[in-house]
């Protein structure tokens, strides 16, 4: 690990990947929260497909179809990105950084394309696609192939970035996230008032071809690095022979697999829970992730700056796992009662607690070469999209037993007992640090792999 480390286009501006990581971010957030809100009205939901026999469905059967399809679509999309993050990663060393980016924007604007094809037209000979449920799974699937922003930006943000300015870059990037996750509701929220959905996905669509243009003028010269092996496509082989070199990588690894498991299934069900619990319409999702766009660029751009100066990086780490633990607790609490303005307050500490993502990757970043980040990048995403890809079968099933009995969120204190070994490895970092440098002979006395132990790289 080199904390001194230099990025390899360190000194350039890092305001073009900042603005494209803010459109991404915008089409996510105008498209994201209406997913289920297409697949409500699709065959299958309705029971309008062969096998159902023409048998009409309550309010709570359609439900449960649409969130089983939901499932269904979030396990396709994160298979399919697990099965391409490392070959993206080893694309983004051998290729350089934007050719891959705009690969990713290719595939996020054939998902959102297509998506805006399965709602109402805006006239009655409009085109869309009747078996909506398919066509979306289709999508999602290829967006997960080939669609996956993350891999080049944070290569590309880690190649702008100095050891002065590395933390303020990568929390600018989550808070430009968050400002994006405030415009993109405001902007769904103006274009459903049109009576079409479709206008929704379209607007995300031309997002990504914004980007594409904002990618190509705009990001540092590729750095290719052809002799980079292609093994290391392997995912299996990627994981171990980067994320397994050491035991902090392993722990971070760990930690970012629980993470992302339990951020998903709550993502993941959100919508149908809150439309069961509390009646929720398209009306409420969007001020409530309009309220997580505006606490976001808050809690990344100001609150994390101010603990860093005052705390060491794998203090925050600590704190941001152990929020994030007890929001998911609290999501359970919220809903067992009929009060929905507990379960949006929620959001306060829910927010908070991805101070953590940053800080995890700086720390990770750290571990490896230059011409290793996006194979780093890569072997991440695979851990991250394995915990997606998990959570929406879990989370449908729990769901599906629960929503009707007792415990309706008790979905959200599973994801709670998911996390909290994460916290638990966070407490336990310093030690594990030891034992790796006990069993790893690069990493020797003065490393600063035990300086991260220890506190001193915050």
């Amino acid at each position: 690990q080199r904390a001194s480390k230099v990025g390899a286009s360190a000194g350039n501006d890092v305001w073009p990947v900042l603005l494209t990581q803010f459109l991404h971010m915008i089409a996510v957030g105008m498209s994201g929260i209406y997913y289920a809100e297409v697949l409500l009205n699709s065959p299958y939901s309705l029971g309008k497909v062969p096998t159902s026999q023409g048998v009409e469905l309550t309010e709570t059967e359609i439900l449960s179809r649409t969130q089983t399809l939901l499932s269904l679509i979030i396990m396709a999309n994160s298979i399919c990105e697990l099965l391409s993050s490392a070959f993206l990663g080893v694309l983004c060393d051998k290729w350089g950084r934007w050719p891959v980016a705009i690969l990713t924007q290719t595939g996020q604007f054939i998902d959102f394309f297509v998506a805006a094809m399965c709602t109402v037209p805006f006239c009655k000979q409009g085109f869309h696609f009747e078996r909506s449920g398919l066509a979306i799974i289709v999508a999602r699937s290829v967006a997960g192939l080939c669609g996956n922003f993350r891999v080049p930006a944070m290569c590309c943000m880690a190649d702008l970035s100095t050891p002065e300015t590395v933390g303020k870059n990568f929390g600018f990037l989550g808070a430009v996230s968050g400002l994006a996750l405030i415009f993109g509701p405001i902007t769904a929220m103006v274009l459903v008032q049109t009576g079409f959905l479709r206008s929704v996905f379209f607007a995300s669509s031309l997002m990504s071809i914004a980007n594409m243009v904002v990618i190509t003028r705009y990001w540092p010269k590729a750095v290719q690095n052809p002799s980079t092996p292609w093994k290391g496509a392997n995912p299996v082989e990627l994981v171990r022979s980067v994320v397994g070199r050491s035991a902090t990588l392993r722990t971070y690894g760990i930690m970012n697999f629980l993470d992302a498991f339990a951020t998903s299934m709550f993502l993941g069900t959100m919508a149908l829970f809150t439309k069961f619990r509390f009646g929720w319409t398209q009306a409420n999702l969007a001020p409530f992730f309009l309220l997580f766009g505006l606490l976001m660029p808050f809690q990344l751009g100001v609150v994390l700056p101010a603990l860093l100066n005052r705390f060491s990086q794998p203090q925050v780490l600590k704190y941001g796992y152990l929020t994030s633990s007890l929001a998911f607790f609290l999501f359970f609490l919220a809903g067992l009662t009929s009060y929905s303005v507990l379960f949006v307050l929620v959001v306060f500490p829910f927010t908070l607690g991805f101070i953590s993502n940053p800080t995890q990757t700086v720390l990770a970043n750290q571990e490896v070469e230059d011409w290793e980040l996006g194979r780093l990048s890569g072997a991440y995403s695979i851990l991250e999209t394995s915990g997606k890809t998990v959570a929406p079968l879990i989370a449908g099933v729990v769901m599906n037993r629960t929503l009707q009995g007792w415990f309706p969120s008790f979905v959200y204190l599973v994801a709670s007992a998911i996390l909290f070994p994460g916290v638990v490895l966070a407490f336990r970092l310093g030690s594990l640090v030891k034992a790796a440098d006990d069993e790893d002979p690069i990493h020797g006395e003065d490393s600063s792999v035990e300086m991260t132990a220890s506190g001193k790289l915050g």
